[in-house]
Protein backbone atom coordinates (compact mmCIF):
# COMPACT_ATOMS: atom_id res chain seq x y z
CA UNK A 1 0.00 0.00 0.00
CA UNK A 2 1.44 3.02 -0.70
CA UNK A 3 -0.71 5.97 0.74
CA UNK A 4 1.57 9.23 -1.02
CA UNK A 5 3.26 7.67 -3.88
CA UNK A 6 5.60 9.03 -6.01
CA UNK A 7 3.52 8.77 -9.59
CA UNK A 8 3.04 12.49 -10.40
CA UNK A 9 -0.80 12.42 -11.67
CA UNK A 10 -1.62 9.77 -8.39
CA UNK A 11 -2.06 10.60 -4.66
CA UNK A 12 -1.92 7.23 -3.69
CA UNK A 13 -1.99 3.74 -5.36
CA UNK A 14 -3.68 0.77 -4.62
CA UNK A 15 -3.78 -2.99 -5.48
CA UNK A 16 -7.01 -5.42 -4.42
CA UNK A 17 -4.83 -8.58 -5.74
CA UNK A 18 -1.46 -9.19 -7.09
CA UNK A 19 -0.60 -11.28 -10.33
CA UNK A 20 -1.67 -10.76 -14.30
CA UNK A 21 -0.61 -12.24 -17.78
CA UNK A 22 1.29 -10.50 -20.42
CA UNK A 23 -0.96 -9.77 -23.41
CA UNK A 24 1.59 -6.85 -25.50
CA UNK A 25 4.52 -5.85 -25.47
CA UNK A 26 4.36 -2.93 -22.82
CA UNK A 27 4.06 -6.01 -20.52
CA UNK A 28 7.82 -7.32 -21.11
CA UNK A 29 8.84 -4.99 -18.45
CA UNK A 30 6.31 -3.76 -16.90
CA UNK A 31 6.01 -2.65 -13.02
CA UNK A 32 4.55 -5.49 -11.61
CA UNK A 33 7.23 -7.92 -12.88
CA UNK A 34 10.02 -5.70 -11.93
CA UNK A 35 8.14 -5.95 -8.24
CA UNK A 36 8.34 -10.15 -8.34
CA UNK A 37 11.66 -9.68 -9.34
CA UNK A 38 13.10 -8.18 -6.88
CA UNK A 39 10.56 -9.47 -3.70
CA UNK A 40 9.57 -13.07 -5.06
CA UNK A 41 5.81 -14.28 -5.97
CA UNK A 42 4.03 -16.37 -8.11
CA UNK A 43 2.84 -13.00 -10.05
CA UNK A 44 2.40 -15.49 -13.46
CA UNK A 45 0.09 -18.06 -11.44
CA UNK A 46 -1.86 -17.42 -8.55
CA UNK A 47 -3.47 -14.16 -7.78
CA UNK A 48 -3.19 -12.94 -4.54
CA UNK A 49 -5.49 -11.16 -2.48
CA UNK A 50 -3.77 -7.98 -0.49
CA UNK A 51 -4.93 -8.43 3.26
CA UNK A 52 -7.66 -7.10 5.10
CA UNK A 53 -6.08 -4.56 6.72
CA UNK A 54 -4.38 -3.35 3.67
CA UNK A 55 -8.09 -2.89 2.04
CA UNK A 56 -9.19 -0.55 5.08
CA UNK A 57 -6.94 1.77 4.08
CA UNK A 58 -8.59 3.63 1.10
CA UNK A 59 -11.49 4.07 3.58
CA UNK A 60 -8.77 6.56 5.91
CA UNK A 61 -8.32 8.38 2.75
CA UNK A 62 -11.72 8.59 2.37
CA UNK A 63 -11.99 9.87 5.57
CA UNK A 64 -9.03 12.27 4.82
CA UNK A 65 -10.32 13.73 1.89
CA UNK A 66 -13.85 14.19 2.77
CA UNK A 67 -12.61 16.74 5.68
CA UNK A 68 -9.86 18.63 3.82
CA UNK A 69 -12.54 18.85 1.09
CA UNK A 70 -10.45 17.79 -1.70
CA UNK A 71 -11.06 14.72 -3.82
CA UNK A 72 -7.82 12.49 -3.74
CA UNK A 73 -6.70 10.22 -6.73
CA UNK A 74 -5.96 6.79 -6.27
CA UNK A 75 -4.31 4.49 -8.75
CA UNK A 76 -5.21 1.05 -9.42
CA UNK A 77 -3.82 -1.26 -9.87
CA UNK A 78 -0.13 -1.44 -10.78
CA UNK A 79 0.59 -5.05 -9.70
CA UNK A 80 -2.55 -6.56 -11.47
CA UNK A 81 -5.21 -5.77 -13.83
CA UNK A 82 -9.34 -5.42 -12.83
CA UNK A 83 -10.60 -6.44 -15.76
CA UNK A 84 -8.00 -10.15 -16.67
CA UNK A 85 -10.07 -12.73 -17.62
CA UNK A 86 -8.60 -14.78 -14.58
CA UNK A 87 -10.25 -18.50 -14.20
CA UNK A 88 -7.60 -19.99 -11.64
CA UNK A 89 -7.37 -20.41 -7.84
CA UNK A 90 -7.06 -16.85 -5.54
CA UNK A 91 -5.14 -17.28 -2.42
CA UNK A 92 -3.78 -14.97 0.48
CA UNK A 93 -0.35 -14.34 0.47
CA UNK A 94 0.65 -17.71 2.64
CA UNK A 95 -1.06 -19.32 -0.27
CA UNK A 96 -4.30 -20.54 1.29
CA UNK A 97 -6.82 -21.12 -1.25
CA UNK A 98 -10.11 -18.49 -0.48
CA UNK A 99 -13.65 -19.26 -0.96
CA UNK A 100 -16.75 -17.20 0.04
CA UNK A 101 -19.87 -17.81 1.38
CA UNK A 102 -23.15 -16.51 -0.20
CA UNK A 103 -23.21 -13.38 1.70
CA UNK A 104 -19.67 -12.19 0.48
CA UNK A 105 -17.89 -13.14 3.66
CA UNK A 106 -14.61 -14.95 3.07
CA UNK A 107 -13.13 -18.30 4.84
CA UNK A 108 -9.64 -19.33 4.29
CA UNK A 109 -8.98 -22.86 3.41
CA UNK A 110 -5.96 -24.62 5.11
CA UNK A 111 -5.68 -27.86 3.34
CA UNK A 112 -7.26 -29.95 1.36
CA UNK A 113 -9.79 -29.14 -1.26
CA UNK A 114 -13.19 -29.41 0.65
CA UNK A 115 -15.29 -26.52 0.78
CA UNK A 116 -17.02 -26.04 4.24
CA UNK A 117 -20.96 -25.29 4.28
CA UNK A 118 -23.92 -25.78 7.01
CA UNK A 119 -25.84 -28.64 6.50
CA UNK A 120 -29.20 -27.64 5.42
CA UNK A 121 -27.56 -24.30 4.78
CA UNK A 122 -25.93 -22.22 2.37
CA UNK A 123 -23.08 -23.65 0.71
CA UNK A 124 -19.75 -21.39 -0.04
CA UNK A 125 -17.90 -21.63 -3.44
CA UNK A 126 -14.12 -21.25 -4.15
CA UNK A 127 -13.54 -16.79 -4.96
CA UNK A 128 -13.63 -16.25 -8.44
CA UNK A 129 -12.73 -12.76 -9.75
CA UNK A 130 -16.19 -12.19 -10.25
CA UNK A 131 -16.27 -12.20 -6.69
CA UNK A 132 -13.09 -10.04 -5.97
CA UNK A 133 -14.08 -7.34 -8.38
CA UNK A 134 -17.13 -7.05 -6.77
CA UNK A 135 -15.71 -6.68 -3.34
CA UNK A 136 -13.34 -4.15 -4.99
CA UNK A 137 -16.62 -2.17 -6.58
CA UNK A 138 -18.62 -1.97 -3.40
CA UNK A 139 -15.11 -0.40 -1.63
CA UNK A 140 -14.80 2.07 -5.00
CA UNK A 141 -18.82 2.83 -4.00
CA UNK A 142 -18.04 3.43 -0.38
CA UNK A 143 -15.16 6.22 -1.00
CA UNK A 144 -16.99 8.80 -3.07
CA UNK A 145 -14.12 11.25 -2.23
CA UNK A 146 -11.40 9.21 -3.81
CA UNK A 147 -11.36 9.12 -7.74
CA UNK A 148 -9.84 5.59 -8.79
CA UNK A 149 -8.20 5.18 -11.77
CA UNK A 150 -8.40 2.11 -13.17
CA UNK A 151 -5.81 1.57 -16.03
CA UNK A 152 -6.06 -2.18 -18.14
CA UNK A 153 -4.67 -3.50 -20.75
CA UNK A 154 -7.98 -5.51 -21.42
CA UNK A 155 -10.47 -2.87 -22.54
CA UNK A 156 -12.28 -5.24 -24.31
CA UNK A 157 -13.82 -6.99 -21.18
CA UNK A 158 -15.12 -3.77 -19.29
CA UNK A 159 -18.61 -4.11 -20.23
CA UNK A 160 -18.71 -7.47 -19.20
CA UNK A 161 -17.41 -7.07 -16.05
CA UNK A 162 -18.57 -3.96 -15.35
CA UNK A 163 -20.81 -3.71 -11.63
CA UNK A 164 -24.95 -3.52 -12.40
CA UNK A 165 -27.19 -1.62 -10.96
CA UNK A 166 -27.67 -1.25 -7.55
CA UNK A 167 -24.23 -3.97 -6.89
CA UNK A 168 -23.47 -6.90 -8.24
CA UNK A 169 -22.25 -8.24 -11.84
CA UNK A 170 -24.09 -9.42 -14.72
CA UNK A 171 -24.66 -12.96 -14.54
CA UNK A 172 -24.72 -13.25 -18.51
CA UNK A 173 -21.74 -11.79 -18.81
CA UNK A 174 -23.38 -9.48 -20.93
CA UNK A 175 -22.77 -6.02 -19.51
CA UNK A 176 -23.44 -2.86 -21.68
CA UNK A 177 -25.57 -0.24 -22.56
CA UNK A 178 -29.40 -0.83 -21.21
CA UNK A 179 -28.12 -3.94 -19.22
CA UNK A 180 -27.70 -1.70 -15.42
CA UNK A 181 -24.61 -0.97 -15.76
CA UNK A 182 -23.78 1.30 -13.58
CA UNK A 183 -22.27 5.10 -14.07
CA UNK A 184 -19.60 5.64 -11.25
CA UNK A 185 -18.58 9.14 -11.27
CA UNK A 186 -15.66 8.42 -8.54
CA UNK A 187 -14.32 6.58 -11.23
CA UNK A 188 -11.54 7.07 -14.99
CA UNK A 189 -10.86 4.39 -16.59
CA UNK A 190 -7.91 3.74 -18.88
CA UNK A 191 -6.33 1.51 -21.18
CA UNK A 192 -2.27 1.19 -21.97
CA UNK A 193 -1.34 2.29 -25.52
CA UNK A 194 2.23 1.40 -26.43
CA UNK A 195 2.32 1.55 -30.44
CA UNK A 196 0.09 1.91 -33.08
CA UNK A 197 -1.25 -1.55 -32.86
CA UNK A 198 -2.83 -1.52 -29.22
CA UNK A 199 -4.08 1.87 -30.39
CA UNK A 200 -6.03 0.26 -33.14
CA UNK A 201 -7.34 -2.46 -30.70
CA UNK A 202 -7.71 -0.47 -27.35
CA UNK A 203 -9.13 2.89 -28.50
CA UNK A 204 -12.27 1.54 -29.45
CA UNK A 205 -12.95 -0.68 -26.90
CA UNK A 206 -12.03 2.15 -24.24
CA UNK A 207 -14.73 4.35 -26.29
CA UNK A 208 -17.41 1.96 -26.03
CA UNK A 209 -17.55 2.65 -21.78
CA UNK A 210 -18.28 6.87 -22.60
CA UNK A 211 -21.52 6.18 -19.96
CA UNK A 212 -19.74 4.36 -17.58
CA UNK A 213 -17.40 7.02 -16.03
CA UNK A 214 -16.69 10.95 -16.23
CA UNK A 215 -13.06 9.98 -17.94
CA UNK A 216 -11.70 7.87 -20.08
CA UNK A 217 -7.95 8.16 -20.27
CA UNK A 218 -4.73 6.56 -22.18
CA UNK A 219 -1.90 5.71 -20.73
CA UNK A 220 1.16 6.02 -23.73
CA UNK A 221 4.08 4.73 -20.87
CA UNK A 222 5.99 3.04 -22.07
CA UNK A 223 5.74 4.57 -25.40
CA UNK A 224 7.38 1.57 -28.08
CA UNK A 225 6.27 3.23 -31.29
CA UNK A 226 4.69 6.21 -33.06
CA UNK A 227 0.67 6.39 -32.72
CA UNK A 228 -1.08 8.43 -35.57
CA UNK A 229 -4.75 8.75 -33.51
CA UNK A 230 -6.70 9.62 -36.74
CA UNK A 231 -5.06 6.58 -38.22
CA UNK A 232 -7.51 5.09 -35.58
CA UNK A 233 -10.41 6.12 -36.87
CA UNK A 234 -10.17 5.44 -40.22
CA UNK A 235 -9.37 1.93 -39.37
CA UNK A 236 -12.13 1.27 -36.49
CA UNK A 237 -15.56 0.42 -37.58
CA UNK A 238 -16.62 1.50 -33.66
CA UNK A 239 -14.94 5.07 -34.40
CA UNK A 240 -16.54 5.56 -37.66
CA UNK A 241 -19.98 4.95 -35.94
CA UNK A 242 -19.36 7.40 -33.48
CA UNK A 243 -18.63 9.54 -36.36
CA UNK A 244 -15.82 11.44 -34.43
CA UNK A 245 -12.03 11.37 -34.38
CA UNK A 246 -10.33 8.41 -31.42
CA UNK A 247 -9.27 11.09 -29.34
CA UNK A 248 -12.67 12.79 -28.92
CA UNK A 249 -14.13 11.06 -26.12
CA UNK A 250 -10.59 11.00 -24.66
CA UNK A 251 -10.28 12.69 -21.39
CA UNK A 252 -6.71 12.67 -21.05
CA UNK A 253 -3.52 11.36 -21.99
CA UNK A 254 -0.65 10.24 -20.42
CA UNK A 255 2.94 9.80 -22.46
CA UNK A 256 6.25 8.13 -21.14
CA UNK A 257 9.75 6.32 -21.57
CA UNK A 258 10.42 3.16 -20.36
CA UNK A 259 12.78 2.47 -17.32
CA UNK A 260 14.53 -0.78 -15.83
CA UNK A 261 17.61 -2.22 -16.26
CA UNK A 262 15.57 -3.48 -20.01
CA UNK A 263 14.29 -0.47 -21.19
CA UNK A 264 13.86 0.37 -24.90
CA UNK A 265 14.37 3.78 -25.70
CA UNK A 266 11.84 6.08 -26.90
CA UNK A 267 11.98 8.43 -29.86
CA UNK A 268 11.51 12.24 -28.92
CA UNK A 269 9.34 12.96 -32.18
CA UNK A 270 6.66 10.01 -30.77
CA UNK A 271 5.93 12.15 -27.63
CA UNK A 272 6.22 15.51 -29.65
CA UNK A 273 3.66 13.74 -31.93
CA UNK A 274 1.32 12.44 -29.33
CA UNK A 275 1.77 16.05 -27.48
CA UNK A 276 0.67 17.78 -30.71
CA UNK A 277 -2.30 15.36 -31.22
CA UNK A 278 -3.54 16.44 -28.00
CA UNK A 279 -3.39 20.04 -27.85
CA UNK A 280 -4.94 19.73 -31.45
CA UNK A 281 -7.85 17.91 -29.51
CA UNK A 282 -7.84 19.59 -26.51
CA UNK A 283 -6.98 16.76 -24.87
CA UNK A 284 -5.11 17.23 -21.53
CA UNK A 285 -1.57 16.09 -22.02
CA UNK A 286 0.78 14.70 -18.73
CA UNK A 287 4.88 13.72 -19.96
CA UNK A 288 5.39 11.62 -17.07
CA UNK A 289 9.22 10.72 -18.17
CA UNK A 290 11.74 9.91 -20.76
CA UNK A 291 12.70 6.75 -18.71
CA UNK A 292 16.07 5.16 -18.93
CA UNK A 293 16.94 7.22 -22.02
CA UNK A 294 17.23 10.90 -22.45
CA UNK A 295 16.11 12.70 -25.03
CA UNK A 296 19.43 12.45 -26.82
CA UNK A 297 19.12 8.79 -27.02
CA UNK A 298 21.92 8.29 -24.24
CA UNK A 299 21.03 6.29 -21.43
CA UNK A 300 21.72 7.87 -18.13
CA UNK A 301 18.91 6.82 -15.75
CA UNK A 302 15.51 8.08 -15.14
CA UNK A 303 16.43 10.50 -12.87
CA UNK A 304 19.04 12.10 -14.97
CA UNK A 305 16.73 11.88 -18.23
CA UNK A 306 14.24 13.63 -16.26
CA UNK A 307 11.10 14.89 -17.49
CA UNK A 308 11.12 18.03 -19.65
CA UNK A 309 9.60 17.81 -23.37
CA UNK A 310 10.30 20.32 -25.49
CA UNK A 311 11.89 22.54 -22.82
CA UNK A 312 9.24 22.16 -20.29
CA UNK A 313 7.07 19.51 -17.76
CA UNK A 314 3.59 19.50 -19.19
CA UNK A 315 1.67 18.42 -15.72
CA UNK A 316 -1.85 18.74 -17.49
CA UNK A 317 -4.94 17.15 -15.78
CA UNK A 318 -8.44 16.64 -16.60
CA UNK A 319 -10.04 20.44 -15.66
CA UNK A 320 -14.07 20.69 -14.27
CA UNK A 321 -14.65 22.14 -17.26
CA UNK A 322 -12.71 19.10 -19.38
CA UNK A 323 -15.30 16.49 -16.50
CA UNK A 324 -18.44 18.64 -17.64
CA UNK A 325 -17.96 18.00 -20.97
CA UNK A 326 -17.11 14.12 -20.62
CA UNK A 327 -20.16 13.75 -18.52
CA UNK A 328 -22.56 16.04 -21.05
CA UNK A 329 -21.36 13.92 -24.37
CA UNK A 330 -21.92 10.25 -22.11
CA UNK A 331 -25.55 11.41 -21.62
CA UNK A 332 -25.75 12.56 -24.98
CA UNK A 333 -24.53 9.42 -26.45
CA UNK A 334 -26.27 6.33 -26.95
CA UNK A 335 -24.34 3.85 -28.39
CA UNK A 336 -26.15 0.61 -28.31
CA UNK A 337 -23.35 -1.99 -27.66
Amino acid sequence: MVKDTGIQWADSTFNPWQGCSKVSPACANCYAMDHVNRYGGDFLGKRVMTSDGYWKEPLKWNKEAEKSGQMRRVFCASLSDVFEDYQGPIVNHKGQRLAVWPDGSRITIDQGDILPHIPGGPRSHWMTMSDARLRLFNLIDSTPNLVWMLLTKRPENILKMWPTWPKGFPSDGSGGHGSGSRYLKNVWIGTTVENQEQADKRIPELLKCRYLAPVLFLSCEPLLGPVEFSDVSKRSDCVSQLGQPALNGIGWLICGGESGKNARPMNPQWALSMRDQCKAAGVPFHFKQWGEFDAEGNRVGKKQAGRLLDGKEWNELPTEWHLQQMVDDAQRLDMGY
